[in-house]
C-alpha cells in the first residue's frame, strides 16, 4: 500500500482550487520564531565568532559575532519581506476589493506567500547551521540554502498554472493570452513590457527579440555589484 497516496492526492486537490489560499500569512512566521527560539535555547553552545561570507574562490572573507544582530539579524530580513508584502496585498485589496479577489491575483498572493515561505525555511535553517553547525562544505550549505525556495517556486508555479487553466476553461481565455505559471510569451505581441496577469507590476515578453539582452542586463547587474562587493574586501 502507498502511505503517501492520501498526502499526494491532498496536495493535487488544493492545486486544482485556483480559489483557496494554500498558505495563510503565519507559516512563515513560525518557522523564524521557532529558529529563534531555538536559537536562544543554545545561547550558549554559539560561539564567539563564525563565518557568514565566502570570496569567489571559497575563502572566508566575512564573520558574525554572538551578539543580538550578529544571531538573529539573518531572521530578520524574511520577516520585513513578510511585512511588506502583506501590507502591499491589503492596499491593493482596499482600492479594488472585486480586482483583488480575481482568481489570478489570489494565485499571485499564494505564490508569494509560498516563495516568502520558502525564504524563510532557507533563512531558518542557515541562521542556525552557520553558528552551530553540522559544519558542511561550501557547495553542500548552499545547497542547503537553495533547495527550499527552488521547492516553493515550483509549489507556487503550479499553483499559477492551475489558475491560468481553469481561467482558460471558463472562457476567459483571452485575458491570459500569452500568459505561462511564471512567464509572458506571446508573437502576436509586440511589446516587450506587458502587464502581470495580476495587474500588478510588468513582466517581460520572451517571444520579443530584445526579451533576453534584456534579462541578461537585468540579472548582470546585480550580479556584477555582488562579485565586485565580495572581491573588493
Amino acid at each position: 500500500m502507498n502511505r503517501g497516496r492520501p498526502v499526494l492526492n491532498l496536495i493535487r486537490d488544493l492545486m486544482d482550487q485556483p480559489g483557496r489560499r494554500l498558505f495563510p500569512r503565519w507559516p512563515s512566521f513560525g518557522v523564524l520564531l521557532l529558529a529563534a527560539v531555538y536559537l536562544t535555547a543554545r545561547w550558549d553552545s554559539i560561539p564567539a565568532r563564525w563565518v557568514i561570507h565566502w570570496g569567489p574562490r571559497g575563502e572566508p572573507n566575512g564573520w558574525a559575532t554572538r551578539t543580538l544582530p550578529g544571531v538573529f539579524g539573518l531572521l530578520a530580513l524574511p520577516v520585513v519581506f513578510v511585512v511588506v508584502n502583506e501590507a502591499i496585498a491589503g492596499i491593493r485589496r482596499g482600492r479594488d476589493a472585486a480586482a483583488s479577489e480575481s482568481p489570478m491575483r489570489v494565485a499571485t498572493l499564494d505564490f508569494v506567500r509560498i516563495v516568502t515561505f520558502g525564504v524563510a525555511v532557507m533563512t531558518a535553517l542557515l541562521a542556525i547551521d552557520l553558528p552551530l553547525g553540522p559544519r558542511m562544505p561550501l557547495l553542500a550549505l548552499v545547497a542547503l540554502g537553495v533547495t527550499p525556495l527552488v521547492v516553493a517556486l515550483v509549489a507556487g508555479g503550479i499553483r499559477v498554472a492551475a489558475t491560468l487553466r481553469e481561467v482558460r476553461e471558463s472562457g476567459d481565455d483571452a485575458k491570459v493570452d500569452g500568459y505561462h505559471a511564471l512567464y509572458y510569451a506571446s508573437g502576436n505581441d509586440r511589446r516587450l513590457w506587458v502587464p502581470k496577469s495580476n495587474g500588478m507590476g510588468w513582466t517581460i515578453n520572451f517571444s520579443h527579440p530584445l526579451a533576453w539582452p534584456m534579462l541578461v542586463l537585468l540579472v548582470a547587474v546585480p550580479i556584477a555589484a555582488l562579485v565586485f562587493s565580495a572581491t573588493a574586501r
